[in-house]
């Protein structure tokens, strides 16, 4: 508007056809995601050139002194091209990921390897380990004993804790609570319907349906809906097989309230809310790709190296990931720990797949004698990463870094200018463009943490 009121009509119509460019990404996004599919290269292959095009002729000859409004367009729309990126980036990595065939590159497959995975949760801090130690005791322990103890239907104590055992108490508290009543309730409902309401066997028949469906239908998310519908439908099988209804109330009962208890109980042995553990959890996740970063960095690290630091990623993240999803689930406040938790999540995802395409590259560029300038700028990621984590530790917005844009700018130029600096022009292709993503998800996470710090 304001470049119309100043009589430059064409420009004006540029930043138009801009913004009509960029809402045909975020259509294109919005589709992508309701089909868990990545977006078509041919929408935004024209919204690119669109872009380009009218940052290139806004720019051509703007003078900064008479031209202020003009020059500020360019700005805007770089930064709106950088974040349309960030969210194409986004849906490429998250919406489609385990739904959607990919390119099948050694990096992409070495970061979802689910045996790796594994192998960096063996350890002691993991919190996914801590969790399976403690529900396959809980879980086995309570079986044998049931089983030598001969007590009718006491499979029901263990699988119980299986249902119910969560990393934290109150996730445990709340699940037990609900799954117990749900069970009481619905073996009530069953038996009060079979002894009481008269009918045969399509009565039964009928309600078998009835519960069968309402049990699919309530899902994971109404542990007690869905209790009450398996409570029933249990009871109503056993009533066809021989066994009255009556009989197996009172131990399904007791055992439901025994499993109950102990998953409470074991959840007692660490209280404590997730919400207070979320920053150090993403603190570690950022500090343990910083030094990542410095790993790829060092041409000089061996494939061992690179082993450890990437386990030490992998480690950090599930256990970033479960605090966050531990957190959501808790019946206390702390949204605003859960927000800062998916932010860092979403945008260093973005980030580490932008780095293994740098990593991939390492080897043609230690063979042509290695590229300073990409090593400062990797530098200057790692002290990125260092800020964003003391920001997260401090509960504060994070200090002015380093500019990564205006290097990472300088350093395309070099690597396009001078391609065999690095191996050649594929090797610098790639490089620029894992570059600009690494710059383009950073910049993304310091403005959300700026936003969102400090907590409320």
């Amino acid at each position: 508007e304001r470049l119309s009121a100043d009589g430059q009509e064409r420009f004006a119509e540029l930043v138009r056809d801009s913004l009509t460019a960029a809402a045909s990404v975020l259509d294109e996004v919005a589709y992508a995601l309701e089909r868990g599919a990545p977006v078509r290269e041919e929408v935004l292959d024209a919204a690119r050139t669109t872009l380009r095009a009218a940052i290139a002729e806004l720019s051509a000859g703007a003078d900064p002194a008479d031209e202020p409004t003009r020059l500020a367009a360019v700005g805007r729309l770089r930064a709106l091209s950088g974040q349309l990126r960030a969210v194409v980036e986004s849906t490429r990595a998250g919406a489609s990921e385990g739904r959607m065939p990919e390119a099948p590159t050694a990096m992409r497959q070495r970061l979802r390897d689910p045996l790796a995975i594994v192998r960096a949760n063996l350890d002691p801090q993991s919190a996914v380990l801590r969790h399976a130690i403690r529900l396959s005791v809980l879980v086995a322990g309570s079986d044998l004993l049931v089983r030598a103890a001969h007590l009718d239907r006491g499979y029901w104590l263990p699988l119980t804790i299986l249902v119910v055992l969560r990393p934290d108490f109150a996730t445990t508290f709340q699940r037990s609570v609900m799954r117990v009543a749900g069970t009481i309730v619905g073996v009530l409902i069953a038996t009060a319907l079979v002894h009481w309401v008269p009918g045969g066997d399509w009565w039964q028949v009928a309600l078998i349906a009835v519960f069968a469906f309402g049990m699919r239908l309530s899902g994971p998310g109404n542990i007690a809906l869905s209790a009450v519908c398996l409570s029933a439908l249990v009871v109503i099988l056993l009533q066809i097989s021989g066994v009255p209804a009556h009989t197996s109330v009172i131990g399904r009962a007791y055992a439901t309230l025994a499993g109950g208890a102990v998953a409470v109980l074991a959840a007692v042995a660490w209280p404590a809310w997730e919400r207070g553990f979320v920053p150090s959890r993403l603190a570690d996740l950022l500090g343990a790709y910083a030094r990542y970063v410095r790993v790829v960095a060092d041409l000089r690290a061996d494939r061992a190296e690179l082993q450890r630091a990437r386990a030490a990623c992998r480690l950090a993240r599930s256990n970033a990931q479960a605090s966050v999803d531990r957190a959501q689930s808790e019946p206390v406040r702390g949204q605003a720990q859960v927000e800062l938790g998916r932010a860092v999540l979403a945008h260093t995802h973005r980030f580490v797949h932008a780095m293994l395409a740098v990593e991939a590259l390492r080897i043609p560029v230690r063979e042509a004698g290695g590229l300073p300038e990409l090593a400062a700028f990797l530098e200057d990621v790692a002290r990125v990463l260092d800020h964003a984590r003391e920001a997260v530790l401090a509960g504060t917005p994070p200090a002015d870094t380093e500019n990564l844009r205006e290097q990472q700018v300088k350093l395309a130029a070099l690597l396009l200018a001078e391609p065999e600096r690095v191996g050649g022009v594929e090797t610098a292709t790639a490089l620029v463009d894992a570059t600009d993503r690494i710059t383009d998800s950073l910049d993304t996470l310091l403005e959300e943490l700026r936003r969102q710090l400090p907590l409320g």
